[in-house]
Formats: structure tokens, C-alpha cells, sequence
């Protein structure tokens, strides 16, 4: 019996090892073949193959996961795959399962809104109404940009103060980073609008509701451990619709892990506007 559970904590302690150092279908297969038995290996590797941009393998292997203990995990990531190849009559389908086996798990991963945006993009009305929808719903049902650039203005800290009734704000013992008092919000929403519109931005979507973009800001913005230089703009995946902008320090994790490009914000809206001007 104590054989048995040592066994069973080597297995977990190298699953933990692969979830830490796996990003390739390489590192995944070596997994798999030491551990053949590992109830979340295939799952993994399903999920590695989404890293190496190998989709329609990734497809493959969750669609022989979705009849066994990982179906939940398997509709998932189906349905994310699915936003992305704008499929979204089988997205609500999968979503709509998920929902019926395990509604925490539902709830939790904020799965309603990928199948509000897949709704949407059908023409499918919500069976809410616009009162009792909260800032997801209501930007996904009906884009609103002034309730955007007010969602944004959070990031600055007189507004940040104000919002939560702050007396005696002390920002050096705060990790919150806020937009610079230099930056206008309603401004930097309209560049960055333009600045979507050009097809060199990129495209890489995200395999959730929202994709990050990234562009180097100098001094957009500030907290305790510095300057924030970076501004990440969050839009509702498929779309050009934002969602969300805050500056940060730095996108090197996302960049590693997703690939994504990070664009010199004033050089690409100078490109912008002189495709503007044409």
C-alpha cells in the first residue's frame, strides 16, 4: 500500500515538473510515453499541440477525450478552438453541455461569455435583459464606447480614489498601476481604434472571450516599482471591439508563451493615420 501511494506521488510530482517546463508537442510525447496511464497527459499534449499551432491535431485528440473523465476539460478547449474558427453554432452547443455537467466549473471559468460573444456574432438575441447585465454582457450585446472609455478611466487614480472611496490614498503603498495624469482616455481609445484597423496588427486570437495586444508606451504609466512603458489592450476575440487598455511594466511572459508581436505605439499610429489620410 505504501509502495502504491509513493507511486502515485512520483506520478504527481513529474506531472507537476511537465506542467511547469512543457510548451512543445515534444516535451508532451515524452510525457505520454513514461506515463501512459496519466489521466491528464493526453489533455496536455491536446493543449501543447494548441501552442505549437497545430489545431486541427489538437482537435483530434479532444474529441476522443470528450467521452471520458476529462469531458469537461475536453468541451473547453473545443469550444475555444471554436470562437477562434468563428464556428459558432458548435461553440454554444459544447457550451451549452459543459454548462449541464458541471455549472460551477461553468461558472467559474466565465464560460458564459464566450457563448454570449458566439450568440452575438449569430444574431442571436440574449434571453436577459439590459438591466440586469453586467459590463461583459452589456459590451458583448451592446457596444457602448463612452461605458468603455469609463470602464478604462478605473486605471487612473483620481478616478481609482473616487471609485472606491479611498481617504488618504497613499499611491508608494499601492501595487495598482495607474495611467500617467498625462493621458487622455478618450483620446488613447480613439488611436488605439485606429490603430486596430491596420492589417498589419496581428490577428494571433487568443483561445478565450478576450485577446491581449501589446505596444511599447513609454511613460503611459506609473506605480510603486516604476515606470509602466507598456500598454496591453484587451479586445473581445474576433473583433476590434476593446474591451479593456492598462499599462504595465512589461508583456515578456505573454510574449514568450503566446508569441505575440509588441508594436511601437507611435510609429503604428503614424501609420495609421497616414492610411487615414489617403
Amino acid at each position: 500500500m505504501r509502495e502504491s501511494v509513493k507511486k502515485n506521488q512520483r506520478k504527481i510530482n513529474d506531472f507537476k515538473r511537465y506542467k511547469e517546463t512543457c510548451q512543445n508537442t515534444d516535451e508532451a510525447q515524452k510525457y505520454l510515453k513514461l506515463h501512459k496511464g496519466c489521466p491528464f497527459g493526453e489533455l496536455e499534449y491536446g493543449l501543447a499541440l494548441i501552442h505549437d499551432n497545430k489545431v486541427d491535431e489538437a482537435v483530434v485528440v479532444f474529441e476522443k477525450l470528450i467521452d471520458g473523465k476529462n469531458r469537461k476539460y475536453a468541451l473547453t478547449n473545443l469550444s475555444c478552438i471554436e470562437l477562434v474558427q468563428k464556428e459558432y453554432t458548435k461553440c454554444i452547443e459544447h457550451l451549452t453541455e459543459l454548462e449541464k455537467i458541471d455549472k460551477e466549473y461553468y461558472d467559474l471559468g466565465n464560460f458564459k461569455y464566450i457563448k454570449c460573444l458566439c450568440m452575438n456574432q449569430l444574431g442571436i438575441k440574449p434571453d436577459i435583459s439590459v438591466d440586469d447585465m453586467d459590463y461583459m454582457e452589456s459590451i458583448i450585446f451592446n457596444y457602448d464606447r463612452k461605458q468603455v472609455i469609463n470602464h478604462i478611466d478605473y486605471h487612473k487614480m483620481d478616478v481609482y480614489v473616487k471609485k472606491n472611496r479611498l481617504v488618504d490614498f497613499d499611491e508608494k503603498k499601492s501595487d495598482q498601476r495607474f495611467f500617467n495624469d498625462s493621458i487622455d482616455i478618450e483620446k488613447l481609445y480613439d488611436e488605439v481604434m485606429d490603430v486596430l484597423k491596420l492589417d498589419e496588427v496581428s490577428s494571433i486570437m487568443e483561445y478565450a472571450v478576450s485577446t491581449k495586444i501589446f505596444f511599447r508606451y513609454d511613460n503611459i504609466g506609473r506605480n510603486t516599482n516604476g515606470k509602466q512603458n507598456y500598454l496591453a489592450v484587451m479586445v473581445l476575440t474576433g473583433t476590434n471591439r476593446i474591451i479593456s487598455m492598462y499599462p504595465m511594466p512589461s508583456p515578456e511572459r505573454d510574449y514568450l508563451v503566446d508569441k505575440k508581436p509588441v508594436y511601437d505605439f507611435h510609429e503604428i499610429l503614424k501609420k495609421a493615420r497616414d492610411q487615414k489620410a489617403l
